[in-house]
């Protein structure tokens, strides 16, 4: 074997690579598939771990901040707003993430994938990425008010419903040994 050339089929043969992790990428019937982001693409893993750390973000750090925290702190703004840009870039992303369908066939027609999000999480995700607080323009001097003020912002908690459909996926297909 040439060492400037990785012989994935060879690794395969041999065992030494897991049956699952290469599964779509390589595979010949899938190479001429462009604008999907596989199952098994390193990208799709790692994007896999900043969502998960971006829920905990939502989980722990929202609450905090809706409790304790005045609205005018810069770097409180900051990560919100790098939040937000995530989970808006998750949405896009969404719409390339080719799946396995219930009978473990690789669905990657884009109006596939685009039908099954839109049917699925997508409203959801919507919501959680909608700047309520500019469309109702939340800023006040009455403290009480303030305090209802920050209620939209807990629609970003409809996200953790995100985190279990993660947790469900990566159990089932073991994936968190994988990209740790």
């Amino acid at each position: 074997m040439d060492s400037q050339f990785y012989d994935f089929e060879k690794e395969y043969v041999l065992g030494l690579e897991e049956e699952e992790d290469l599964k779509y990428r390589y595979d010949p019937r899938y190479s001429h598939v462009k604008g999907v982001i596989f199952p098994d693409d390193a990208f799709k893993g790692v994007w896999e771990i900043i969502i998960a750390v971006n829920l905990l973000y939502t989980a722990i750090f929202i609450p905090y901040q809706l409790a304790f925290l005045e609205d005018d702190i810069l770097w409180v703004n900051i990560l919100s707003y790098i939040s937000d840009i995530i989970w808006a870039l998750d949405i896009i992303l969404n719409f390339l993430f080719a799946y396995e369908d219930k009978d473990d066939n690789l669905v990657y027609s884009h109006k596939k994938i685009a039908l099954n999000y839109v049917t699925g999480w997508f409203i959801i995700d919507l919501l959680s990425v909608f700047p309520f607080e500019w469309v109702f323009n939340t800023s006040s001097s009455y403290n009480s008010l303030v305090r209802l003020s920050r209620l939209p912002k807990l629609t970003k908690f409809v996200r953790l419903t995100k985190f279990a459909r993660m947790l469900k996926f990566m159990r089932k297909e073991n994936k968190i040994s994988l990209y740790m």
